[in-house]
């Protein structure tokens, strides 16, 4: 065949012994609206220069479904880098995969406040030139 699918797969969706739909392996952990809100959530942090390393990710993704108490097949109920892969390719078209560039530890614990003070600072330096 053409599409590389087993005349055994088509024949059972045909005959209706099977949903159309129905994949293989054992189901999600989250609903789709969780996950593309998770995804979502994930692609903001990116975008604000926050993003998080897999490691990360997978940490977070663990205290969501030990606080819950959810059922999961993972051992130990941590998620493993299958599951991170399978989850950001079924959420491709929000997140998009990148290299890490993380943010200097002074630039990381920047606040308003210090933005502020160092904005004065600055202003008063370029006055005592003027």
């Amino acid at each position: 065949m053409d599409n590389d699918l087993s005349y055994s797969m088509s024949y059972r969706r045909w005959k209706g012994e099977v949903d159309i739909f129905k994949l293989n392996g054992p189901s999600s952990i989250f609903n789709e609206a969780e996950e593309e809100k998770i995804a979502r959530w994930l692609s903001e942090m990116a975008q604000r220069g926050m993003g998080l390393r897999m490691v990360e990710f997978l940490d977070f993704v663990e205290s969501v479904v030990k606080k819950e108490k959810r059922k999961t097949p993972f051992k130990d109920g941590r998620p493993g880098k299958t599951w991170y892969y399978a989850f950001m390719r079924r959420n491709a078209h929000i997140i998009s995969s990148r290299i890490e560039t993380p943010l200097e530890l002074k630039r990381s614990k920047l606040t308003k406040e210090k933005t502020d003070l160092l904005w004065i600072c600055g202003s008063t330096v370029l006055e005592t030139f003027s």
